[in-house]
Protein backbone atom coordinates (compact mmCIF):
# COMPACT_ATOMS: atom_id res chain seq x y z
CA UNK A 1 0.00 0.00 0.00
CA UNK A 2 1.75 3.29 -1.07
CA UNK A 3 1.54 6.02 1.54
CA UNK A 4 -0.81 9.10 1.53
CA UNK A 5 0.51 12.03 -0.30
CA UNK A 6 0.48 15.15 2.46
CA UNK A 7 0.63 18.73 1.14
CA UNK A 8 2.66 20.93 2.84
CA UNK A 9 1.45 23.94 4.06
CA UNK A 10 3.67 27.22 2.52
CA UNK A 11 4.90 27.57 6.30
CA UNK A 12 5.80 23.72 6.69
CA UNK A 13 7.48 24.62 2.48
CA UNK A 14 9.53 27.41 3.71
CA UNK A 15 10.80 25.67 6.51
CA UNK A 16 11.97 22.55 4.31
CA UNK A 17 13.10 24.79 2.24
CA UNK A 18 15.15 26.67 4.74
CA UNK A 19 17.13 23.25 6.07
CA UNK A 20 17.69 22.05 3.02
CA UNK A 21 19.45 25.18 1.99
CA UNK A 22 21.24 25.21 5.50
CA UNK A 23 22.07 21.32 4.74
CA UNK A 24 23.77 22.19 1.48
CA UNK A 25 25.29 24.87 2.71
CA UNK A 26 29.36 25.59 1.93
CA UNK A 27 29.85 27.74 4.53
CA UNK A 28 31.70 28.23 7.70
CA UNK A 29 29.23 27.14 10.96
CA UNK A 30 29.10 29.89 13.18
CA UNK A 31 30.21 27.34 16.14
CA UNK A 32 29.11 29.59 19.23
CA UNK A 33 25.88 30.38 17.44
CA UNK A 34 24.86 26.66 16.44
CA UNK A 35 26.08 25.31 20.26
CA UNK A 36 23.42 27.78 21.34
CA UNK A 37 20.90 26.32 19.26
CA UNK A 38 21.31 22.98 20.38
CA UNK A 39 20.99 23.53 24.65
CA UNK A 40 17.41 23.70 23.89
CA UNK A 41 17.70 19.79 22.86
CA UNK A 42 19.17 19.09 25.94
CA UNK A 43 16.48 20.79 28.13
CA UNK A 44 13.80 19.14 25.86
CA UNK A 45 15.04 15.43 26.35
CA UNK A 46 15.67 16.03 30.32
CA UNK A 47 19.41 15.86 30.16
CA UNK A 48 22.26 17.85 31.19
CA UNK A 49 23.80 20.73 29.13
CA UNK A 50 26.82 19.55 27.40
CA UNK A 51 29.86 21.12 27.87
CA UNK A 52 31.25 19.96 24.40
CA UNK A 53 30.49 19.38 21.45
CA UNK A 54 31.99 17.37 18.71
CA UNK A 55 32.40 19.65 15.07
CA UNK A 56 33.22 17.45 11.57
CA UNK A 57 34.44 18.56 8.79
CA UNK A 58 31.90 17.41 6.79
CA UNK A 59 28.73 15.33 6.76
CA UNK A 60 30.20 12.07 5.82
CA UNK A 61 33.07 12.46 8.77
CA UNK A 62 30.12 13.34 10.97
CA UNK A 63 28.14 10.16 10.24
CA UNK A 64 31.47 7.92 10.30
CA UNK A 65 32.22 10.01 13.91
CA UNK A 66 28.54 8.85 15.24
CA UNK A 67 28.77 5.23 13.97
CA UNK A 68 31.69 4.99 16.02
CA UNK A 69 30.02 6.80 18.89
CA UNK A 70 27.10 4.90 19.05
CA UNK A 71 29.16 1.62 18.51
CA UNK A 72 30.98 2.56 21.62
CA UNK A 73 27.75 2.31 23.69
CA UNK A 74 26.48 6.13 23.32
CA UNK A 75 22.54 6.91 22.88
CA UNK A 76 21.49 9.74 20.70
CA UNK A 77 18.68 12.12 22.24
CA UNK A 78 17.40 12.37 18.91
CA UNK A 79 15.04 9.10 18.72
CA UNK A 80 13.68 9.78 22.55
CA UNK A 81 13.21 13.39 21.80
CA UNK A 82 11.64 13.31 18.90
CA UNK A 83 9.35 10.01 19.85
CA UNK A 84 8.25 11.92 22.78
CA UNK A 85 7.19 14.88 20.80
CA UNK A 86 5.23 12.33 18.28
CA UNK A 87 3.61 10.89 21.01
CA UNK A 88 2.38 13.81 22.37
CA UNK A 89 1.16 15.15 19.52
CA UNK A 90 -1.08 11.81 18.04
CA UNK A 91 -2.75 12.23 21.84
CA UNK A 92 -3.25 16.15 21.83
CA UNK A 93 -4.10 15.31 18.06
CA UNK A 94 -6.61 12.21 18.47
CA UNK A 95 -8.22 13.24 21.89
CA UNK A 96 -11.25 14.80 20.87
CA UNK A 97 -12.48 11.78 18.63
CA UNK A 98 -10.91 8.82 19.77
CA UNK A 99 -13.68 7.19 21.52
CA UNK A 100 -16.19 7.84 18.91
CA UNK A 101 -14.29 5.66 16.23
CA UNK A 102 -13.86 2.02 15.27
CA UNK A 103 -11.00 -0.21 16.10
CA UNK A 104 -9.73 0.30 12.43
CA UNK A 105 -10.40 3.63 11.78
CA UNK A 106 -8.10 4.12 15.06
CA UNK A 107 -5.29 1.65 13.88
CA UNK A 108 -5.60 3.30 10.35
CA UNK A 109 -5.47 7.00 11.93
CA UNK A 110 -2.30 6.10 14.46
CA UNK A 111 -0.22 4.34 11.39
CA UNK A 112 -1.22 7.66 9.15
CA UNK A 113 -0.19 10.03 11.44
CA UNK A 114 3.27 8.26 12.46
CA UNK A 115 3.88 7.76 8.87
CA UNK A 116 3.62 11.28 8.04
CA UNK A 117 5.17 12.73 11.18
CA UNK A 118 7.94 10.39 10.57
CA UNK A 119 8.52 10.62 7.37
CA UNK A 120 6.78 13.86 5.34
CA UNK A 121 6.75 16.75 8.09
CA UNK A 122 8.49 15.97 11.14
Amino acid sequence: MKPAIYPMTEHAQAVADSWTQAALSCDPADHARAEAAARPAYQAAGQPESSRFLWCPSPPAAVEQLRRLLEEGHTSLVTSVRRGKLNRSLSTARAPVWGQIIELDRFTAFGDFHRFMEWTAY
